[in-house]
C-alpha cells in the first residue's frame, strides 16, 4: 500500500499516457465498431474502469489521512451536493440503465478525479518543512510533457503521413475536416479534443515561461501552439487568450509576455502564409468566432443553439441523463423525449440533462471555486494554482461552442488541477492559522 501511496503521481501521469494511445488501441483492436462481448466491453470502457478504480483508491486513503490533513471545506460539501443530487434528479428523470451508464461515463465520471486531487496534493507536498508546490510541479509537468509528445507525434503524421490521418478517420465511419487547411488530430483523431489538449497546453507552458523563463518553456509552448493553430480548434485558440490575460496580470512579467505575444503571432501567421498563402486563415479564426457569438444567421451551430433552447423551453425540468449532448444525437435523435441536438454547447446540453436548475447549480459552484483560487493567486502570484485558475476560463468559454466537459476522459484533467487547487488553499490557510497561533 505504502509503495502505491508513495508512486501514485506516476500511476495518474501513466494514465494520462494510455488514454492518449487508446483511440488508436481501440479502432486497431476492435475497429470502430460497438462492442460485441464481455472482452471487447472491458477494452472499450477501460479508461473509465480504470477512472473509477482510481478515484475509489484516492478516497479510501484520503480518509486514513490525519484529521488536520484531510480538511474538508464547505466548498467541498458543495461540490459533493452537486454531484450526488444532479446525478440523482438525472437518474430519476431518464429511468433508462444504458442512457444512465452513458450520461455518467461522459460528464459525471471524469469528475470523480477531484477527489483525486484533493488526495495527491496531500501526498505530494509533503515535506520536512511542511507545505511544498515542488512535488506538484514535477507531477504536472510529467503530464503536459505527455500533451507535448502528442503533439509532436501528431506533427510527424500530419507533414510526414499524411494518408495516415485521413485512412484512420475514415476506417471510424468520419470525415477528415478542413477549414482552409487539415485539420490536426494526431492519434486522439479529432480536432475539436485535440485542440483543446493543446490549449491547456499551451496555458500550462506559458504560465511556465513567466514563472521559469527556461528555454525549454518557450519551445515546448511553440510547439503546442504551432498544433493548436494546426487543429484549427477557433474555440480553443480563443480559450488559451484569454488565459494568457488572465494569467499576464497575475503574474506581471509584462516583458516575457510581449515576447510570447510576438512569438505567437509569428508562428500563426507562417503557418497561414505557408499553408494557405496569405493571412486569411488567421483572420477568418477571429472573424468566424465573431460572427457566431453574435448568433449569425446561417450558422449551423447557432440553428442548433436555437433548436436546444426550444427542447429546453418545452422540458425545463430536464430529460434525464443520457437524453441530452451526443449520446442522445447517437441513439435519440428522432425522439421527441430528448435534446439530440445539444452537442456544442454544454451549458445547454446540461440544462437539457438535469434541468434549469442543474445548471445553475454548476454555475454557482464553478464561479465559487473561481474566485477563491483568484483569490489565492493573486496574492501568491506564482503558484501552480494559477495553472488550475486559467483552467476553468479555458473549460468554460470553450464550453460555449463545444462540449468540453464530455470530452472524457481527458477532461479529468481539469477536475483533477481543480482538486489539487482546493487542497492548496485549504492547507495553506490552516497552516496561516497555525503561524499565526504560534
Amino acid at each position: 500500500m505504502q509503495k502505491i501511496v508513495k508512486h501514485f503521481d506516476k500511476v495518474i501521469i501513466g494514465f494520462y499516457i494510455y488514454t492518449l494511445v487508446f483511440p488508436t488501441m481501440r479502432l486497431l483492436l476492435l475497429g470502430s465498431e460497438k462492442f460485441k462481448d464481455w472482452t471487447e466491453f472491458f477494452i472499450t470502457a477501460s479508461p473509465d474502469i480504470i477512472t473509477v478504480l482510481i478515484a475509489v483508491f484516492a478516497v479510501i486513503l484520503f480518509w486514513r489521512c490525519k484529521k488536520e490533513e484531510r480538511k474538508i471545506s464547505w466548498i467541498d460539501w458543495l461540490f459533493v451536493a452537486y454531484y450526488t443530487l444532479t446525478i440523482a434528479w438525472g437518474t430519476y428523470l431518464s429511468q433508462d440503465v444504458f442512457l444512465f451508464a452513458s450520461g455518467m461515463r461522459t460528464t459525471y465520471i471524469p469528475m470523480l478525479f477531484y477527489f483525486v486531487g484533493r488526495l495527491l496534493y496531500i501526498v505530494l507536498s509533503k515535506d520536512e518543512n511542511g507545505i511544498s508546490e515542488v512535488k506538484i510541479e514535477r507531477f504536472l509537468s510529467g503530464i503536459f510533457f505527455s500533451f507535448i509528445m502528442l503533439a509532436v507525434v501528431g506533427i510527424i503524421i500530419y507533414f510526414f503521413f499524411p494518408g495516415v490521418q485521413k485512412a484512420i478517420i475514415e476506417s471510424s465511419n468520419h470525415i477528415e475536416t478542413a477549414y482552409f487547411i487539415v485539420r490536426m488530430t494526431s492519434i486522439v483523431w479529432t480536432p475539436v479534443v485535440f485542440g483543446f489538449i493543446m490549449a491547456i497546453t499551451c496555458m500550462y507552458y506559458y504560465y511556465r515561461v513567466l514563472a521559469k523563463g527556461s528555454k525549454l518553456d518557450y519551445l515546448f509552448l511553440s510547439i503546442a501552439w504551432f498544433a493548436l493553430t494546426l487543429s484549427v480548434c477557433r474555440g480553443g485558440m480563443i480559450a488559451f487568450l484569454l488565459s494568457f490575460g488572465l494569467i499576464t496580470l497575475i503574474i506581471k512579467e509584462w516583458r516575457k509576455a510581449i515576447v510570447c505575444i510576438v512569438l505567437l503571432a509569428l508562428i500563426s501567421c507562417c503557418i497561414s502564409l505557408f499553408m494557405v498563402g496569405s493571412l486569411k486563415m488567421v483572420l477568418w479564426v477571429f472573424s468566424s468566432s465573431t460572427d457566431t457569438m453574435q448568433l449569425g444567421s446561417g450558422i449551423t451551430r447557432v440553428s442548433l443553439w436555437q433548436e436546444s433552447v426550444r427542447k429546453l423551453a418545452q422540458k425545463p425540468g430536464g430529460y434525464g441523463l443520457g437524453k441530452a449532448g451526443w449520446t442522445a444525437f447517437t441513439y435519440l435523435k428522432n425522439s421527441s423525449d430528448a435534446a439530440p441536438y445539444t452537442t456544442d454547447g454544454w451549458y445547454l446540453k446540461t440544462a437539457c440533462e438535469t434541468g434549469v436548475y442543474g445548471l445553475i447549480g454548476y454555475i454557482i459552484m464553478t464561479g465559487i471555486y473561481f474566485f477563491t483560487l483568484l483569490k489565492y493567486s493573486w496574492n501568491k502570484k506564482v503558484t501552480f494554482v494559477t495553472v488550475a485558475l486559467a483552467m476553468i476560463v479555458i473549460v468554460h468559454f470553450q464550453n460555449m461552442v463545444s462540449n468540453v466537459l464530455d470530452f472524457h476522459p481527458y477532461i479529468s484533467v481539469y477536475w483533477l488541477l481543480l482538486g489539487l487547487a482546493q487542497s492548496a488553499v485549504i492547507l495553506t490557510k490552516r497552516k496561516e492559522i497555525n503561524t499565526n497561533k504560534d
